[in-house]
């Protein structure tokens, strides 16, 4: 079978579909027309820029199928002399993939076949077990690495939202302090990088439903102990009236005035 992305000699015209090819090892045959892409020197990358996303974009994957979509990316980012914003998008693209994959890996590892064991092993860095949703996600960490990387590219807020996004794992259960942590790890990171970004008001409305949980959330001690709670609750809520305070985005004043009823739980 052909990897993804293997390029191929057409060695004679398409029939019915299909067209007769040689492999770079000499081997020769035929493959589906509708799977092949015609490239150039000057078209190879926005060809391969067109396979990521139609792969990406894919609702239904299987995992040896998504963990050949991040090889062939790495492969991509091997180009020699990669434009700066074209290595960004990739390398954005590389995460989606990686992310993708972990979440096609079996629920039992029992059922891991070596090819997942040996994948898990190799992205161990980049990826982590959420205990509570038993499932695979990308480390958080590694994206926000990647924005401050590419800070300076057209792909800076992309990094940043896929962040948000993404998420971090876990569930708080209630624990009114943990949702604001949370938030404020993603929206409040998101807000604090980007005050301008495009999706200001969409953090800021998420950080705003957060906030608000102080009137269902805080009745039972189990959710909020003000005897406890109050020294975190304080420390989340200033840093997230910092972030909301820095973006002139529609709902910034709605947030900070919903913030600053929370220190109110301490008196």
């Amino acid at each position: 079978m052909l990897r993804l992305g293997t390029e191929l000699m057409a060695v004679g015209g398409a029939s019915d579909g299909w067209t007769p090819v040689r492999a770079p090892s000499g081997e020769r045959g035929w493959v589906a027309s509708e799977l092949t892409r015609v490239i150039t020197d000057s078209t190879r990358l926005e060809v391969a820029r067109e396979l990521i996303r139609s792969r990406l974009d894919l609702s239904e994957d299987s995992f040896d199928g998504s963990a050949e979509l991040v090889h062939f990316v790495e492969d991509v980012l091997l180009t020699p002399g990669l434009p700066r914003d074209d290595r960004a998008g990739i390398e954005l693209a590389r995460l989606e993939a990686i992310r993708k994959t972990a979440q096609l890996i079996p629920f039992y590892r029992s059922r891991w076949s070596p090819r997942v064991a040996y994948w898990v092993e190799a992205f161990d860095s980049e990826i982590q077990h959420s205990e509570p949703a038993g499932e695979w996600i990308l480390r958080s960490t590694i994206i926000w690495e990647r924005q401050r990387e590419y800070q300076d590219t057209g792909f800076a807020d992309d990094f940043a939202w896929f962040a948000v996004e993404n998420g971090s794992g876990g569930e708080c259960e209630g624990f009114l302090v943990c949702y604001l942590e949370r938030a404020n790890l993603a929206e409040g990171e998101y807000l604090r990088r980007r005050p301008r970004g495009k999706h200001a008001e969409s953090a800021l409305k998420q950080i705003l439903r957060v906030a608000a949980l102080r009137h269902e959330l805080t009745s039972h001690r189990d959710h909020f102990d003000p005897q406890v709670d109050c020294a975190d609750l304080q420390t989340v809520t200033q840093a997230l009236l910092l972030a909301v305070r820095a973006t002139a985005a529609p709902s910034s004043e709605a947030a900070a005035n919903e913030l600053s009823e929370l220190p109110g739980l301490c008196r």
